[in-house]
């Protein structure tokens, strides 16, 4: 009890102290060197310039409804503060603030709140459950791999657990984010169930900025999947002009008095790869952009559970017709080889044959320019012969010897 009146800056008998409480507790309560418990609801009110400060670890419980509002002052506690409730628990820090002071090396401090926002709301109001502000201003600089992180979350299931979980029976979620609407009135522009962003702002260089990083490793073990991200838009009721699992928006955008510049803009980049440092590596296919055919499943429920709807027109790419830059290509493939399995139809969404030619004016030209035309054409008898086919001045040649032009 003494190093408790020493912190506390208070020499002041039992009766006195309940004087700076915000409401008498008429329940029973105990008093330690760093903890007050009781059974009714707990008020504890510092103003200014009042401070609670604790060098060891302050525990505030109640299982009834429980307040603690700061007001100016400030709580503090070398080795974390605890604060529980069973019912309600109501935390303001006023204009001061409630910390948790911690020298490095396998700390930790938790806090979870409950937040509701009532009343009229005004234009441009910001409500935030919890707002972590961390500023980082080092005075030196050493060449180390340092983290900064505003959020930490991490899940561990350590290696000495050997319970076997059923197929999709457990999800290891260290954040997750859940916006839910049911108010019957307009809900707005925009529900968003994730937001992040990266500005670089200063004047100096910052090799890369990312908006959102997201890495699946597997170090150990097997699985069907390795997913670095997965995007889901499901429309279970209701009705939406169109359903999206990944939009990409890349603008270059600049205004009066500002000048951006860039080599070059991409919606989507993949880049896929397969190496290895003095290991063993292999993959039997590398897909940069896989279009899957559609299985009756959703939300990775069996495909049992479901049945194909009606689709009226499945388009596995669709491209519309660019028109703002300078030069405008749809698709443009700058070598390889390129493969299509199927009827291939140049005017017409419908090809009869292998390749068919349709539309107003359908023309096929072989050459460009002063580079010649040729034409190769195998027998129509099936001994695999090659018909070598040119024109010049109005007249078709057709030969079995490949001429100069056609190698």
């Amino acid at each position: 009890m003494k190093r408790f009146f020493r912190y506390a800056s208070i020499i002041i008998g039992l009766g006195a102290f309940f004087a700076v409480l915000a409401h008498p507790v008429f329940a029973a309560m105990t008093f330690s060197d760093t903890a007050i418990s009781g059974g009714g609801a707990i008020g504890i009110t510092a103003g200014a310039p009042s401070t609670w400060d604790v060098n060891g670890t302050l525990s505030l419980n109640t299982t009834s409804n429980g307040a603690i509002t700061m007001g100016t002052g400030l709580l503090t506690a070398a080795g974390g503060v605890t604060i529980s409730a069973g019912k309600n628990l109501t935390i303001s820090s006023g204009t001061g603030s409630i910390t948790t002071s911690m020298s490095p090396g396998g700390n930790t401090a938790s806090l979870s709140l409950n937040s509701t926002v009532s009343g009229t709301i005004g234009y441009n109001d910001n409500f935030q459950s919890i707002n972590n502000s961390l500023v980082f201003d080092p005075t030196g600089v050493d060449y180390a791999f340092s983290n900064v992180y505003g959020t930490y979350n991490y899940i561990n299931v350590p290696a000495s657990n050997s319970v076997n979980f059923s197929a999709n029976s457990l999800l290891l979620i260290p954040s997750y984010n859940y916006v839910k609407n049911q108010s019957s009135g307009n809900a707005g522009e925009y529900l968003i169930g994730s937001w992040n962003k990266a500005e670089q702002a200063g004047s100096g260089t910052m090799h890369r900025t990312y908006g959102a990083w997201n890495e699946a490793d597997m170090t150990n073990g097997t699985g069907q999947y390795l997913t670095g991200s997965v995007n889901q838009a499901v429309l279970s009721n209701g009705t939406t002009t169109s359903v999206v699992g990944v939009e990409a928006q890349n603008v270059l955008a600049t205004w009066s008095g500002r000048t951006a510049s860039t080599g070059s803009v991409y919606g989507v980049r993949s880049n896929s790869a397969v190496v290895t440092s003095g290991g063993t590596a292999s993959a039997t296919n590398v897909y940069d952009f896989y279009s899957q055919n559609s299985a009756p499943n959703a939300m990775g429920y069996p495909t049992s559970a479901f049945s194909f709807g009606v689709v009226q027109n499945y388009y596995g790419m669709y491209i519309e017709e660019h028109t703002h830059g300078v030069n405008n290509w749809n698709l443009y493939s700058v070598g390889g080889q390129n493969y299509f399995g199927g009827n291939v139809g140049i005017g017409t969404p419908i090809p009869a044959t292998t390749l068919q030619l349709s539309g107003t004016n359908p023309t096929l030209r072989i050459g460009a320019g002063a580079v010649p035309g040729c034409l190769e054409l195998l027998d129509s008898s099936g001994n695999g012969a090659i018909n070598y086919i040119t024109a010049t001045g109005g007249v078709l040649s057709a030969t079995l010897t490949p001429p100069a032009i056609c190698q």
